[in-house]
């Protein structure tokens, strides 16, 4: 989690997870990866985000453009409309990394959440493509290229590379769909060992 602290909107703590793919189950996954360790975990971001690095500079955490805090609700909406309440359900593998590679970039520019946004966007395609029958293999993705779509806005490189790292693993989405769900929790629970490690230590309590 490489940016600094904010606080959310405390209304967001409501929000979890409907019957699609929308803003309140991007909010959901965040603060299942991040409870107990940001106190703002599942909160929209509220302030400002922090200036970028100069060209050249960036240390791959960082985006050239986001949206202003005070549209990320309308915006988000906005963004996750496409998924209808079918998903990708349906679609052809093409498509699929297409789709993603777009929603990948929209929401690195929106930047919901002050902290650990490309851990929650991550984990939220995973269960995206579950949900369809399909894996993304993301360790097959150069951590560049999802930097680079990140920092440009722009899809196509992105999407060429998912072409070679989304996978069909089943036709149908109840088979095999415990396994694959096990794979996407076992992604989060690594991301929440990392943010573990962020937390500060704390002091023991006295004696006497």
């Amino acid at each position: 989690m490489s940016e600094g602290p904010g606080r959310g909107d405390p209304g967001d703590d409501a929000a979890g997870v409907g019957g699609g793919f929308d803003l309140s189950h991007l909010q959901a996954v965040h603060r299942r990866l991040f409870h107990g360790v940001d106190p703002d975990a599942g909160r929209l971001r509220t302030v400002v985000p922090p200036a970028p690095p100069a060209p050249g500079d960036r240390p791959g955490g960082e985006v050239v453009m986001a949206v202003p805090a005070r549209y990320i609700r309308t915006a988000g909406g906005k963004v996750l409309d496409v998924l209808d309440r079918t998903g990708l359900r349906g679609l052809a593998t093409g498509t699929v990394a297409a789709v993603l590679a777009e929603l990948y970039v929209d929401l690195r520019v929106l930047r919901p959440f002050q902290v650990g946004n490309d851990e929650a966007i991550q984990v939220f395609l995973s269960e995206l493509a579950d949900d369809a029958g399909y894996r993304i293999d993301w360790p097959a993705i150069p951590p560049a290229a999802l930097t680079a779509a990140g920092d440009t806005g722009d899809p196509d490189p992105l999407r060429a590379v998912l072409q070679g790292a989304v996978h069909h693993t089943d036709p149908s989405t109840g088979k095999g769909g415990g396994r694959k769900r096990r794979e996407v929790h076992a992604l989060a629970d690594t991301l929440r060992e990392v943010a573990d490690q962020l937390r500060p230590p704390t002091d023991p309590a006295p004696h006497g």
